[in-house]
């Protein structure tokens, strides 16, 4: 090779590395004269006291980055105020973290350091000091004990102060719904958990906070994790479930009647009686044809049992045909008829139709169905109108068939 081949060959080389370390990561041209700076800001509250620094609350700190070459790994030495943090940074801006200062009996003043290297190396350091005070009203408390069982959550709580505690609960499932607080003390509470569809069942998580009610403050979380099994229909038992187990005085309850395989065709409902312990009122205007829905139309959509005969359309029992007797022996009956049109006679199993009650006072109220009385029957009726049908079973004896009343 001739010596100006090998020259023009080192010159093109040279060319190329210039051009290499003039660009970064992602083809960006970088300024090479562009030096690495960082500035360290001083912690801005977001306490329940700010703007002052106070032990036990927390504090946003931030910084300002620019030149050197991006990406950018920053170390955020807490000089005791808390642990080290570790953080990235894509692009040269303004980047922060959130820490919680430790509990203070007295104020201290911290030194923090932020080292910051960039995608080439480079390595630079800001330092800054502050003072955080002592704790204020200090929320200490814990959540010692969460539990479910049977619909039922129940929350225990401690304040080392000896101050009362709030509790909310959330719940992120379209299947499952919570209510409560129920039975408050300064320490625990219950929460109420029911599937939106018993025959249907579901998993859920539910979330507890507690927080010190004197200052509302936000001291502790857990959670809890539960089930429930879709309800078995046995053929041609006859039930009354009860959408949740536990409620309050005034509480609307959702009842669900539904019916395993029946033995014959099932086309009519008649003089359908529901019975439960007295102080359990049917709320007007809660009645609805299927599966439990959130559309207002009672009688839409076509769902539950109706499917499986095909109904087109009903013909709807008006809430003044929806009579409430009291059967003098600490029961009272509310009745029921139910017409489906353009319907096909089928054996059918599902929701029938369901509706709410509410409870006047506290007590344990069984559900069941009117088996002593001459009408109503607690009978179907086929399409040819000429015979009642009676379920082999209509005991009712089952886990959903109580509801306790506080």
């Amino acid at each position: 090779m001739s010596v100006v081949a090998r020259l023009a060959g080192l010159l093109l080389f040279s060319a190329c590395l210039l051009m290499l370390q003039a660009c970064g990561s992602g083809g960006e041209k970088q300024d090479p004269d562009s030096k690495l700076t960082v500035n360290l800001n001083q912690p801005v509250s977001t306490g329940a006291n700010a703007p002052g620094l106070f032990g036990y609350e927390t504090a946003n700190i931030s910084a300002d980055i620019s030149g050197g070459v991006a990406p950018y790994n920053l170390t955020w030495f807490m000089g005791g105020a808390g642990e080290d943090q570790f953080t990235a940074l894509d692009a040269a801006g303004t980047t922060s973290i959130s820490v919680k200062w430790q509990d203070l009996a007295a104020s201290v003043t911290y030194r923090m350091q932020l080292l910051v290297v960039d995608a080439a190396g480079n390595t630079v350091q800001s330092n800054t000091e502050f003072l955080v005070s002592a704790s204020q009203d200090v929320c200490r408390i814990s959540i010692d004990s969460l539990t479910y069982s049977d619909g039922l959550i129940n929350v225990f709580g401690s304040d080392p102060n000896g101050g009362a505690l709030r509790f909310e609960a959330a719940i992120e499932s379209s299947e499952i719904s919570i209510s409560g607080p129920f039975n408050e003390t300064a320490t625990s509470a219950e929460f109420i958990v029911k599937p939106n569809d018993v025959l249907a069942g579901g998993n859920f998580t539910v979330s507890v906070s507690a927080y010190c009610a004197s200052i509302d403050y936000f001291g502790a979380s857990d959670s809890v994790s539960g089930s429930f099994d879709a309800f078995p229909l046995a053929d041609d038992t006859l039930y009354a479930i009860a959408t949740q187990t536990h409620a309050a005085v005034g509480e609307p309850v959702r009842i669900v009647v539904a019916t395993g395989l029946t033995k014959d065709p099932l086309m009519y409902l008649y003089e359908f009686g529901v019975v439960c312990d007295s102080g359990a009122m049917y709320k007007l205007g809660t009645f609805d044809i299927g599966q439990v829905d959130e559309n207002p139309a009672p009688e839409l959509p076509i769902d539950g049992a109706w499917i499986q005969n095909h109904a087109a359309a009903f013909l709807v029992t008006a809430d003044s045909q929806i009579g409430s007797t009291d059967l003098k022996n600490g029961f009272r009956r509310t009745r029921f008829n139910l017409t489906p049109t353009f319907a096909s006679d089928a054996r059918i199993s599902g929701a029938l139709f369901n509706f709410e009650y509410i409870f006047r006072q506290p007590g344990v109220y069984t559900l069941g169905f009117d088996a002593e009385n001459a009408s109503p029957h607690t009978c179907y009726l086929d399409r040819t109108i000429t015979e009642e049908h009676f379920w082999s079973d209509i005991s009712n004896h089952h886990i959903y068939n109580t509801i306790v009343v506080e």
